[in-house]
């Protein structure tokens, strides 16, 4: 019978992630729209050259934004399905989980630039997400090295086990 493993910070971990990213992506959306119509005004209203190459620049960064975030929900959408695997399996599977890491730490860097750029409230808050959102990744994911070696451990005993019991019907 398959123990049955549960990784209750990683899950919450990576569902605060895909909460922040999806806040994240609504907002970097609803900016690049938003720009996009003040610069299509601009350049109507006839402004000078580097306030509308401003304006792209601001609905660029705006898109690219969102394509990462983007990215980082689809990453730790898949991330979420290795939460109940058995060690051995989460530890040949961790790639999805180191990355959904990543990202919400390079997000939290982001927010970290943003807040020493201008402070806001709100940018507080994405930073205390994506950052609470990494530590609890991670943890669970250093927590599967000694979940490894007890599941090590475990398999060869049944393995010992079996050859005795093997031993013991052929005699």
């Amino acid at each position: 019978m398959e123990k049955f493993y549960s990784r209750p910070l990683l899950k919450a971990g990576l569902i605060l992630g895909i909460v922040g990213f999806s806040l994240m992506a609504a907002g970097s959306a609803y900016l690049a729209f938003v720009l996009g119509v003040l610069g299509e005004l601009a350049v109507d209203l006839g402004a000078e050259i580097m306030e509308t190459i401003s304006i792209g620049l601001m609905v660029f960064i705006s898109i690219l934004l969102l394509a990462f975030c983007v990215a980082s929900i689809v990453v730790c959408s898949m991330a979420l399905a290795r939460c109940k695997l058995n060690p051995d399996e989460f530890d040949k599977k961790k790639g999805m989980i180191t990355a959904s890491f990543v990202m919400c730490v390079i997000m939290s860097a982001l927010m970290l630039a943003s807040i020493i750029s201008s402070f806001s409230v709100g940018t507080i808050l994405f930073l205390a997400l994506f950052v609470l959102s990494a530590v609890f990744i991670m943890i669970d994911r250093v927590k599967n090295k000694e979940l490894l070696a007890k599941y090590k451990a475990e398999e060869l005993a049944n393995a010992q086990n079996a050859e005795v019991a093997e031993i013991v019907e052929d005699k």
